[in-house]
């Protein structure tokens, strides 16, 4: 399957906050000036839009499409859009091929809660959840971080995923797998992408680590 150079991420947003914030337009801003570097070097690229309506209380949902439409009113259309919860089976994929002995359960009971196991991966320097379990088998719940890292295997074209990704209509359809990923993000994120490149490095997908790039801002 034909593969561009870049698949590259911005203009992550909440499903409880549509709105364009400030992050959004200097995501943007970036994008633009990643995309004219990209085509001095003659490269390939796909835009995508990851929307986190996984872990938000309150969804507004129904606004994603305006959302994506004003992003591309900025000059920065996406091709790709993508929903955080559609990442789980991937991240399901990922989790099972990383070595027994870096994965624990942790048994947590509280008063006035459903008792708990939580997955965690052990790093050298690290614990890190990967997943909620109730003991009551009601859900599991994956943590960002989990769902980050299956999200970058997920546009390199190393986990399959039939329902992640949908065409936004905005641009002409180009391919969605990549050679490499670019993740334009706020520094806040920075902790979250780290841990995320550490459960890839665990896993059988280690050798797709260095085909991730980070724009922080």
């Amino acid at each position: 399957m034909a593969k561009v150079d870049y698949n590259i991420e911005y203009a992550h947003v909440y499903s409880d906050k549509t709105d364009i914030s400030e992050e959004q337009l200097k995501s943007v801003k970036i994008l633009k000036k990643t995309k004219k570097k990209l085509d001095k070097q003659g490269k390939t690229y796909t835009f995508s839009i990851l929307v986190d309506e996984y872990h938000p209380t309150y969804h507004h949902i129904e606004d994603t499409e305006k959302y994506i439409r004003d992003i591309a009113k900025l000059g920065a259309p996406a091709t790709y859009l993508a929903y955080e919860s559609k990442l789980i089976a991937p991240a399901k994929i990922m989790i099972k091929t990383i070595p027994q002995e870096k994965i624990k359960i942790e048994e947590i009971s509280e008063k006035f809660t459903i008792n708990k196991k939580i997955l965690v991966f052990k790093s050298k320097t690290n614990e890190i959840k990967l997943r909620d379990a109730s003991m009551l088998k009601i859900f599991d719940h994956y943590t960002c971080t989990s769902l980050i890292a299956a999200w970058n295997l997920v546009r390199l074209e190393a986990i399959p995923s039939k329902n992640a990704i949908e065409l936004t209509g905005l641009t002409k359809p180009k391919p969605f797998f990549a050679k490499r990923v670019i993740n334009i993000l706020p520094k806040h994120y920075k902790s979250n992408e780290k841990e995320a490149i550490e459960i890839i490095k665990a896993s059988k997908y280690h050798n797709f680590a260095d085909k991730i790039e980070y724009v922080y801002f």
